[in-house]
């Protein structure tokens, strides 16, 4: 409660504007009613995501209005979370395994051209 009234004086008295863009992203992912057709259907679900979607668009620039959607949508995205953690995972461990080989290619590469260059300055002598 103290941030909140700290946070209001300083919009009201100050004139600071506190920057939305990073919840107003993570709110349009999580109530896009995209998510909650096909084979995720919940007509409930839809519903919900349909006006907390429009309320996102609408309150953009508003950070207490987005601070609210966010706690009604915490329903939404938790189960949104448990729907893709597995698949974010595993596209994290494929992308873990490309790194390593080309940390590992480059190595190799790196050591090459070094033996090249010191076989090239102790044949020059």
């Amino acid at each position: 409660m103290f941030m909140m009234t700290l946070r209001l004086r300083a919009i009201e008295e100050l004139g600071i504007k506190f920057s939305t863009e990073l919840l107003y992203e993570k709110l349009t992912a999580a109530c896009n009613p995209k998510n909650f057709t096909g084979e995720a259907y919940n007509k409930e679900r839809l519903e919900l995501a349909n006006r907390l979607y429009q309320e996102v668009l609408m309150n953009a620039d508003n950070v207490f209005a987005l601070e609210g959607i966010e706690e009604e949508a915490k329903e939404l995205m938790n189960n949104m979370t448990a729907n893709t953690a597995l698949e974010k995972q595993s596209d994290k461990d494929n992308n873990d395994g490309c790194l390593t080989y080309l940390i590992i290619i480059s190595a190799l590469c790196l050591c090459f051209l070094l033996i090249t260059l010191l076989v090239m300055v102790f044949n020059a002598n």
